[in-house]
């Protein structure tokens, strides 16, 4: 009887460990989700729809070139839209550093027409603005 309740004890605490190390896990997945630089679409005017999101590949010679890209994204974007493919943004070099810029649509038919060329539709997104807060308040 001891043993029976043992072993019910040890699975128990097994499924609770389980539960925490998965609640774990989604969480980070959601830290690590992209987030769309825009908060409108950029087709149509409406608020965007978390589901409906669209990449792009940025690519760079560096790090330092990089850098500046992240330092002014908006200021950026035309750049990026007009990018080939493989080559830096800035420098035109070959490129050896990427990352993702992700953009959101409205609805389905958005998404499948920004899908078709993702940097023409990127060229007429106007990324969010950042929320400065009060101080002082």
């Amino acid at each position: 009887m001891k043993a029976r309740t043992l072993l019910t004890a040890l699975l128990a605490l097994t499924l609770v460990a389980s539960i925490a190390v998965a609640a774990k896990d989604k969480s980070e997945a959601e830290k690590k989700k992209p987030k769309p630089i825009n908060d409108v679409c950029p087709l149509t005017g409406k608020k965007i729809n978390a589901s409906k999101l669209i990449t792009v590949k940025s690519e760079y010679c560096c790090k330092r070139c990089q850098k500046k890209f992240l330092d002014d994204v908006a200021g950026n974007i035309a750049k990026l839209a007009k990018a080939e493919d493989g080559k830096c943004l800035f420098s035109g070099r070959d490129a050896s550093v990427s990352d993702e810029v992700v953009y959101g649509v409205c609805c389905g038919g958005c998404f499948k027409k920004a899908t078709e060329n993702p940097k023409k539709v990127l060229a007429k997104v106007k990324p969010a603005q950042k929320k400065e807060s009060k101080k002082g308040s």
